[in-house]
Order: structure tokens, then sequence, then C-alpha cells
């Protein structure tokens, strides 16, 4: 038992002051939900008040527990629907290893298994490099400025085929200008 401290000198109960250290002990046991509960719990007066509180208060977080899973498997759901628009190829992974190659459209993948390994434009795509020194049939040196129009039909091949396309097309660019 606690001695008010603003108590007369007669030693008087504060039960203000009881009912304080009952939820400070019950801080420490229950998360805030349940001591907010508890407290309403406890300031009831009759003890069966108090049992159908208590029951209420189980069905209460079980209707909470629902709501939230619910809640998380929407979510994932929502995450997994992928919309890949007109003119792009999605390359699809699952575990690691190739599975397929999406087009346009609506698609639904499996969550935590498969993934999206690379989005591919199939667009016509124009690259611009730098000058290559090509010598002529009578021994000149010139500086001919590439420009490239390319547009990739396979998106798979362009995904594993080589490790970096962009550099692969400019070295063969300068191949076949040399060869002329």
């Amino acid at each position: 038992r606690i001695v008010c401290p603003l108590s007369s000198p007669s030693d008087q109960i504060c039960p203000d002051r009881i009912i304080s250290v009952k939820f400070m002990c019950l801080l420490y046991w229950f998360s805030i939900e349940n001591v907010i509960l508890v407290a309403i719990a406890e300031r009831l007066q009759s003890r069966g008040k108090k049992m159908a509180f208590m029951q209420n208060l189980q069905e209460v977080k079980s209707m909470i527990a629902v709501i939230v899973l619910l809640i998380v498997v929407l979510a994932i759901v929502i995450a997994n629907v992928r919309i890949v628009p007109q003119a792009e190829a999605y390359v699809i992974e699952r575990l690691g290893r190739y599975k397929m190659t999406w087009g346009a459209g609506l698609h639904l993948k499996t969550p935590f298994i498969e993934r999206i390994a690379r989005r591919v434009s199939l667009k016509e795509q124009v690259l611009d490099f730098p000058p290559q020194p090509v010598i002529t049939k009578d021994n000149v040196t010139m500086q001919i400025d590439t420009v490239v129009f390319f547009r990739i039909f396979d998106a798979k091949l362009y995904t594993y085929g080589v490790v970096n396309p962009i550099k692969a097309l400019e070295n063969l660019t300068a191949t076949t200008l040399r060869n002329i």
C-alpha cells in the first residue's frame, strides 16, 4: 500500500496512487492497447461486467488480427499484379532462372519466387558513338562519326546473350567501319 504524499500525517491511503501503480505494472506486461483496455475494465464496478468486457476484448483482438492479415495479403497481391506497357517486354526469372518473357498486357507474378529481371524497350533506339579513325585506300586517316539505329526483337537474347549489349554494338560498329 502506498501512502498518498498529499495526505495528512494520519497515513490515509490514496486510491488514485494505487491505481496508477497498477497501471505502471501493467505497462511492462502488456502492450499499450491492452493497458488501456485493462484500465477501462478495472474501472467497471461489477465482476460480471468485467468478465464480459474481457471476452469482448479477446474478440476484438482476434478481429484486429484478421483485419491486419487481410490487409497484408491484399498488399502482396496488389504488389504482384503488373501491367506491361506497349512496346516493352519484361524478362521474368523464377528462382534465378529464366522462365518467360512477358509482352504487353496484364500479368501476375508469383510473390517471393518470381522477379522481373529486366525491362526491355522494343522501340527503335539511336546510339551516337564517338568518331572512329579510319584509314582509306590511299592511306589517309579520317575520323568518321557513327550513328546506329537499332531495335530489339528478342528480349531474352538481349538480356542473357551479351554482358553489355550497348558496348557490343559500339565494337561491332567500329569493326564494320574499318572493313569498308
